[in-house]
């Protein structure tokens, strides 16, 4: 698109308003002697968004119906399906609200990445913690969790505030020497930022970063207050087969033992083997008495074709 109209920039001419409308643009433009292509286009795009959407809603309805209100509840499985499909009806006005929400926010793609970024960086941090690093305690993963999502919304919120500075957005040269037709080239002037805290720069970083703020957030504020309040004590409380440490990979199998528990915090891992080698016992003995019985159910088989008493 950037090369379609390197000589006549649709946004400075004021031919569309704002970037989201530039893909529609570009198709009326480019299939424009082509009748109902335009129209394809658009439908597949849109078609693609509804599936990821229509996903989303029966899923977050799955959710919410299996962890929160079935286990606190003794109802019918007809109500239960009513339930269900009036928390889909829900979440799908909470997804249109959103969408109003996201339309006042500026670009769609900019504030759609910016919401995940703001939620999705601190979740994947969570679960972080939770898988490499055992002395983390419910107090310090549930701080880290806040603050990881604190610090990015301050971010963004610093960032509708204050506009990001020019020399941190580097947009393209746009040029409008090749449009045929006349419009107002008045520019407006940018607010001076004289007036900006020196803290302005900061919230000029890209929305596609708010995700590593909140994951650092979380790893950061989740470790440092386990430590503070004994978690490194009650680290051998939990069940070794609930973490994992890529060093126990077999392509690491060349490390020396210490290193591996290094990387396990010092977590012993013995508990673990001897339950791996019960379970192993238990299915070896489960798979040699199906076989047992098939042998047996096989026999009694034989004797019961005609003959066979007979022959006996």
């Amino acid at each position: 698109m950037y090369a379609y109209w390197s000589k006549c920039d649709p946004l400075t001419s004021g031919q569309v308003e704002k970037s989201d409308q530039l893909l529609p643009f570009f198709s009326l433009n480019l299939f424009k002697d082509y009748p109902g292509v335009t129209g394809l286009v658009i439908s597949s795009v849109f078609s693609g968004s509804l599936s990821t959407v229509s996903s989303g809603i029966n899923a977050m309805s799955c959710v919410t119906m299996e962890d929160f209100i079935k286990p606190n509840t003794k109802w019918s499985a007809k109500t239960y399906n009513y339930i269900s499909k009036g928390l889909v009806v829900v979440f799908g006005v909470l997804s249109i609200a959103m969408a109003y929400l996201a339309s006042q926010l500026g670009a769609v793609l900019e504030a759609a990445l910016s919401i995940f970024g703001l939620l999705g960086g601190p979740l994947l941090g969570l679960f972080t913690l939770g898988f490499l690093f055992p002395f983390v305690n419910s107090l310090g993963a549930a701080v880290g969790l806040l603050c990881g999502i604190v610090v990015p919304t301050w971010i963004y919120v610093g960032s509708k505030t204050y506009k990001p500075l020019p020399q941190f957005i580097r947009k393209l040269d746009f040029d409008t020497s090749g449009c045929n037709f006349t419009f107002d080239a008045t520019v407006s002037s940018p607010v001076g930022t004289s007036s900006y805290p020196p803290i302005a720069s900061f919230y000029s970083v890209s929305y596609i970063y708010y995700s590593c703020y909140g994951f650092a957030t979380v790893l950061v504020i989740g470790i440092v207050l386990s430590l503070l309040t004994n978690g490194w004590k009650n680290r051998n409380e939990v069940d070794p087969k609930y973490l994992y440490s890529i060093l126990d990979h077999w392509i690491f199998g060349w490390l020396p033992e210490k290193a591996k528990s290094w990387s396990r915090c010092g977590v012993d891992r013995t508990v673990e083997e001897e339950d791996a080698t019960i379970y192993k016992n238990r299915c070896e003995i489960n798979s040699m008495h199906d076989t047992e019985m098939k042998g047996q159910d096989g026999v009694e088989n034989l004797s019961n074709l005609p003959g066979s008493q007979t022959q006996i």
